[in-house]
């Protein structure tokens, strides 16, 4: 057998197929980095439907136990401030009512005596609010101006409240990122308020935005 049976690749030739490997490896990642990014938003979407719904469901049922004239939604940059709005035109880091649940979590309570024997005796306020890095918290407050067993509550009384729970230790953080709130208190005669929540979700540098809205019949 000769030696020119036995040459092996020239140099030339590996460069050609080095360029020709490295323009499908290209071309593959090219067509699989849309796949996987778009299983990334799909995944945050997931995520943002999963834990937000669970947290929109429970303001919800917050809100149904709640009475839809003591109903406050506030801003919480500088100095807290509080209103009822009549429609969705502006948006709020915070919402604001009072609850008849012992220390907001505990049994429901109940009056025992007089006129308002069997109705809520309510206990204080819960406020759902947003801080400054898009955390959802629940917290629970007796603040100042707020009277035990009374479901009276002002725009200051409630702007109060939101103060305090913003300088609390424990914050009730929910493990969800938020937006911003919107309330419409148009229908407030007939003791039915909409609500709406704006939610994020990141999964894998992907992010999604979900928005939730409901109809709650309140206790009127």
């Amino acid at each position: 057998m000769s030696r020119d049976s036995e040459r092996g690749s020239s140099t030339v030739e590996l460069l050609i197929v080095s360029v020709i490997f490295s323009l499908l490896l290209t071309t593959l990642v090219s067509a699989t980095l849309p796949i996987l990014r778009a299983q990334s938003r799909n995944q945050a979407k997931v995520d943002t439907l999963q834990s937000s719904a669970v947290q929109f469901y429970r303001l919800q049922r917050d809100l149904r136990q709640s009475y839809y004239l003591s109903v406050y939604a506030c801003s919480t940059s500088g100095t807290p401030s509080c209103s009822q709005p009549s429609d969705f035109s502006s948006t709020y880091s915070a919402l604001v009512f009072p609850t008849a649940y012992a220390n907001g979590n505990g049994q429901f309570q109940l009056s025992s005596g007089g006129s308002a024997s069997g109705q809520p005796n309510w206990q204080g306020v819960t406020v759902y609010w947003i801080d400054g890095s898009a955390t959802l918290h629940r917290s629970f407050d007796v603040p100042t101006g707020f009277t035990t067993g009374s479901v009276a509550l002002s725009p200051s009384t409630a702007a109060q409240a939101v103060s305090d729970v913003m300088a609390a230790s424990n914050p009730g953080a929910l493990g969800v990122s938020a937006q911003w709130f919107a309330l419409d208190l148009t229908a407030s005669n007939t003791n039915l308020l909409a609500v709406e929540m704006s939610a994020t979700g990141n999964e894998g540098g992907s992010s999604n935005e979900t928005t939730y809205a409901s109809q709650v019949l309140t206790r009127q």
